[in-house]
């Protein structure tokens, strides 16, 4: 076993970040080549020697994604079952920490980040590599002005061999996930894009896109709320750069760029010169914020990595349904009377039954053009808004009364993580998890939920007619 404060070849200096999975030291080797590091080490017991196996083997594959804007892999190795990954060291922000301060940053700023995080993407793309799990914390500015993107998925066996139904893959990322991701559907770089432009909406905004706190609503909001178009929400913003991060946003994959240099070039596009390191970082060093200097490496995170099908091999067959992928589609079931979302500002079509009021709203936003290919002089709005139209939010479906004049019964979504249950109301079975908007009767009652081995929750609820009660169940 490795001795404390030393793995493998390194001796480990001191704690940069913790994650659920592991952890990130700053480290060095005993021989003193290569300068300081930082080394991710996965928890001990979170792996057996097969799943450490795979994660060298997916190592190799990271570690062939070499470019200036992909933090490096210097070494992966294993210690008596213990799997550690040698990383450059990096000093400056997240893109996470530079949104903390909750305002909107200059465009020519986040064109600049965003040009070098499209670089990182394309040369991905290029290794048939798709990242699947973009969002603020997993790309860094530098205090020299680099973007770096990581997490390149170092940990994926250990997260997803035990099947993404368990851990909900999910966890921390859902709000920067494509639609297609959400629904458990065949992804490539086009899904990486749009959780990039997502994230480059928020930096535009000051505002997350998708912000809600109920993961059935979450899911909605992902699938079918209508996204406001960046120069809606800030006047300011040029509208060329409103389009072209709208272009990303679109929630059909073939109706987005094709490739991360087709976006990258929109978004030089839409500014005058666009920024380069240099001027990058002088906007970094003022910022009122934290000091890069004193700025920790980022905390670890593993995501999960999926290499996008080689077009010379025929595709696999699709996988049965998961039990965890029928969940998503039911709740998204139940979050879309939730949503109540009307046509979407990119152009999503109007789910059945959904009500009518944010449809309303959204007719009155305006609708982001997608931008013209880069031969073609890109578009302008010589007279942009002269007041913030609101982030549209979705808006609870209201419930009338029947002729009799009563109210419509109450409904009851449960689920259960991370294994499912049998659910009984008042001593009469509802089935088991997921269940999703099951009618119940208005009133007091009382939920228990039986686990197979025979533990056991119970609720009180007070379940009010015309409404729908969530319920999740944490074992």
């Amino acid at each position: 076993m490795a001795e404390a404060g030393r793995l493998g070849p390194y001796r480990l200096l001191a704690t940069l970040g913790r994650g659920g999975m592991g952890e990130v030291w700053e480290a060095e080797r005993d021989d003193g080549r290569g300068g300081r590091v930082a080394l991710k080490t996965l928890t001990a017991g979170s792996h057996g020697s097969a799943a450490v196996r795979r994660l060298l083997d997916e190592a190799k594959l990271v570690g062939a994604l070499e470019h200036p804007n992909i933090v490096g892999l210097i070494e992966a190795g294993e210690d008596d079952g213990r799997c550690y990954f040698a990383m450059e060291r990096l000093h400056g922000l997240t893109f996470a920490e530079l949104l903390r301060a909750g305002r909107a940053i200059d465009p020519e700023a986040v064109v600049a980040m965003g040009v070098q995080a499209l670089a990182a993407l394309e040369h991905a793309r290029t290794r048939q590599v798709v990242h699947r799990d973009l969002k603020p914390s997993n790309l860094f500015l530098t205090r020299a002005g680099r973007v770096k993107l990581f997490d390149f998925g170092i940990a994926r066996a250990a997260l997803v061999d035990s099947t993404l139904t368990q851990t909900g893959a999910f966890r921390g990322s859902l709000a920067y996930a494509s639609p297609e991701h959400v629904r458990g559907e065949a992804q490539d770089t086009r899904s990486d894009l749009f959780s990039l432009a997502l994230i480059l909406h928020e930096l535009l905004t000051g505002r997350r896109v998708f912000d809600e706190r109920n993961e059935a609503a979450l899911i909605g909001a992902v699938l079918w709320a209508p996204i406001a178009a960046v120069h809606a929400v800030v006047p300011g913003v040029p509208r060329p750069l409103s389009d072209a991060v709208g272009w990303a946003l679109e929630r059909d994959p073939a109706q987005r760029p094709e490739s991360p240099l087709e976006l990258a070039e929109a978004l030089r596009r839409s500014v005058g010169r666009p920024w380069g390191e240099p001027e990058l970082a002088r906007w970094l060093a003022g910022l009122p914020l934290p000091s890069p200097a004193a700025a920790p490496t980022a905390s670890v995170h593993f995501a999960p990595l999926q290499a996008a099908p080689r077009r010379d091999v025929a595709p696999a067959p699709p996988a049965t349904a998961s039990r965890r992928g029928l969940l998503l589609a039911a709740l998204a079931g139940a979050a879309l009377l939730a949503v109540g979302a009307g046509a979407a500002l990119h152009g999503a079509p109007t789910p059945a039954g959904a009500g009518s009021a944010a449809g309303a709203a959204a007719a009155k936003a305006p609708s982001p053009t997608r931008p013209v290919p880069p031969e073609a002089p890109g578009p302008s709005d010589p007279k942009p808004e002269t007041a913030a139209a609101p982030v549209l939010r979705p808006q609870p479906v209201k419930k009338r009364a029947g002729a009799d004049g009563r109210l419509p019964t109450a409904w009851l979504t449960v689920d259960a993580k991370p294994s499912w249950a049998m659910v009984t109301l008042d001593g009469r079975a509802l089935g088991e998890t997921p269940l999703v908007r099951v009618p119940v009767a208005p009133g007091k009652a009382r939920l228990v939920a039986t686990r197979p081995d025979g533990s056991k929750q119970e609720r009180a609820l007070t379940l009010q007619p015309g409404r729908e009660e969530r319920v999740l169940l944490l074992w």
